[in-house]
């Protein structure tokens, strides 16, 4: 597993325990914006290495 989706993986989860101290139950919301936006991330940066090759 790579560490940036080990991190951001962790951090839903802190949110998610978070959500569920303060509403008294289980919000799935924080975890799917966490894969979401590694998605996305992965994707700006594999796509900006490529754009970096080409240039050269």
């Amino acid at each position: 597993m790579r560490p940036e989706i080990l991190i951001v993986l962790v951090l839903a989860a802190v949110c998610a325990a978070v959500a569920v101290v303060a509403m008294g139950s289980f919000e799935p919301l924080p975890l799917f914006a966490g894969l979401i936006a590694v998605g996305v991330w992965r994707s700006w940066r594999a796509s900006r290495e490529t754009a970096d090759s080409k240039a050269f």
